[in-house]
């Protein structure tokens, strides 16, 4: 018997044109409820720029040091105070001062008198290559560039004029 002679078949005929209907539905809801559960996730997470300005969760472990050029609390204020309280520390060859620097650059020795210039030395300007990027350029004349963990605030890269020999 060809399927044409079926009798149930123009019945089956609008079952599947139903199932795929409803398939359709399904799946453009499930469509939808994708994209607004990303838009909510987007909306309630913090902004990339606020990452890196949250508030240092590492204690603070040199003397207290004033934030005098920019605003406490903020990205350039953390910076200052990190900074102003690291050049004080690696002027001294202080071993506290890997606390705030990427460990590699505490394998670093650099010479008597590049590490003395930052005595004294404090932060006069601060840029940002990026949200999480930031230079600070110090008294003596030398840019020191620190990297913004959501956190924190670490030194990265330091233009060291190493010891040979």
């Amino acid at each position: 018997m060809p399927p044409s002679d079926l009798p149930f078949l123009p019945a089956r005929s609008y079952l599947v044109d139903l199932r795929n209907g409803l398939t359709v539905l399904v799946v453009a809801t499930l469509g939808v409820l994708a994209a607004l559960a990303v838009v909510d996730a987007l909306r309630s997470s913090p902004a990339p720029s606020a990452a890196a300005t949250t508030p240092p969760t590492k204690t603070h472990l040199g003397p207290p040091t004033n934030t005098t050029l920019f605003a406490f609390g903020s990205r350039k204020g953390d910076i200052e105070d990190i900074g102003n309280t690291w050049a004080a520390l690696y002027a001294a060859g202080d071993p506290k001062v890997c606390s705030y620097m990427d460990h590699r650059l505490c394998k670093l020795e650099p010479r008597p008198r590049f590490r003395a210039s930052f005595d004294g030395a404090t932060v006069q300007d601060i840029g940002f290559l990026k949200n999480y990027l930031g230079v600070a350029t110090f008294s003596n004349d030398v840019q020191v560039k620190f990297f913004g963990d959501g956190g924190t605030w670490t030194i990265i890269e330091v233009p060291v004029i190493l010891n040979h020999g």
